[in-house]
């Protein structure tokens, strides 16, 4: 099998699964280098890997290097992006392509007018629990789907403390997490046509609530969305519902309702920050059973999505997290706020 040689781009905290996984479980991928504006950064990760480090010029510069791996910050990956498909590189970026639909749409189509690959996260769609639902609804098990309804709450005082990259542009709960309900669903029921929604943050300045970290006690800004509700009305026919409350409880994911209702039954999904996970569904009886899942990647898969497109590349195929979809989701979010501001449906532009 031949191998892509990659160069990731961002050495933070995401960085180190993904370089895990991309040494030891994906044969088809070969890491070459990383880079990040720390030096120090990408040489602890350069050292725990065993790659090299370079600048971001040299990557682009290296005729070897046939696809770059973006895992900065939302903020900076249409730059990043842009100058590496300019550069002749195919790019997958972790979420989201872009922080503007327009800029995503630029994007695209310049990958287009290369002839390049772009990819983006999140990826866990391709994990086992994932591919299972997908089985269970190609195979009509639930009949005509006609509804669904997605719940999660969230503790934003907490994770913005911990957490002080979720204080960035695009850490908010709808870019930052609810991208992945956004992006299986979207895989499983298809397209988006308009959306209604309530998208707020009635908390921009907030206390620090986890003792150990620099703001425990403090006041920080959060400018970020932390609740979302929204009616989404797909191009099938089906309506459902969409929440994301970060101004609860956090659980990981303990009381998540995720489900699809069919003329036939019903279909409760895990949490789809993960690529396993139990799927359930209504018997005859109406009561719930657990499906029997043996399909491959039920652990922390990350940078399956960059092994799954070189395959494509290889067999010139569109890849499974390709950029249509990522911009379709990105589209989705966009739309949310855009209603929230108008009072009204708005229709999903890309």
């Amino acid at each position: 099998m031949k191998q892509t040689t990659i160069a990731t781009i961002g050495c933070g905290v995401i960085s180190q699964v993904y370089l895990q996984n991309l040494n030891s479980m994906f044969s088809n991928i070969k890491v070459k280098c990383c880079c990040d504006l720390r030096a120090e950064s990408a040489q602890k990760r350069a050292e725990q890997f065993g790659i090299g480090v370079a600048t971001m010029d040299e990557i682009l510069a290296d005729p070897e290097i046939d696809m770059v791996v973006v895992l900065t910050p939302p903020s900076t990956h249409f730059g990043i992006i842009k100058q590496a498909l300019q550069a002749g590189k195919h790019v997958y970026t972790e979420k989201v392509l872009s922080l503007s639909a327009a800029e995503a749409k630029e994007l695209c189509d310049l990958a287009d007018a290369k002839g390049l690959y772009l990819g983006s996260a999140p990826d866990t769609f391709m994990g086992a629990a994932w591919q299972k639902c997908s089985q269970i609804v190609k195979e009509g098990t639930l009949g005509n789907i006609t509804g669904f309804d997605v719940y999660v709450n969230r503790n934003m005082d907490y994770i913005a403390c911990a957490y002080p990259i979720v204080r960035l542009p695009g850490g908010g709960v709808l870019y930052d997490f609810g991208v992945y309900h956004l992006t299986v669903l979207t895989y499983l029921l298809g397209r988006v046509k308009e959306v209604c929604a309530v998208v707020e943050n009635n908390k921009p300045i907030r206390i620090g609530t986890v003792e150990g970290t620099p703001d425990f006690g403090k006041e920080f800004a959060f400018n970020n969305e932390a609740q979302v509700t929204a009616i989404l009305r797909l191009e099938s026919g089906a309506i459902g519902t969409f929440t994301i409350n970060g101004e609860t409880v956090d659980d990981d994911g303990e009381l998540l309702q995720f489900r699809f209702y069919g003329e036939k039954g019903v279909m409760a999904l895990p949490n789809p920050n993960f690529f396993g996970g139990p799927v359930r569904v209504t018997n005859a009886d109406l009561q719930w059973e657990e499906v029997p899942n043996e399909l491959p990647y039920s652990e922390n898969s990350r940078g399956i999505g960059p092994s799954e497109m070189a395959q494509a590349m290889a067999e010139g195929r569109t890849n499974m997290a390709n950029k249509e979809r990522a911009l379709h989701v990105l589209a989705i979010m966009e739309a949310m706020i855009e209603s929230t501001e108008k009072r009204c449906f708005v229709p999903v532009k890309y």
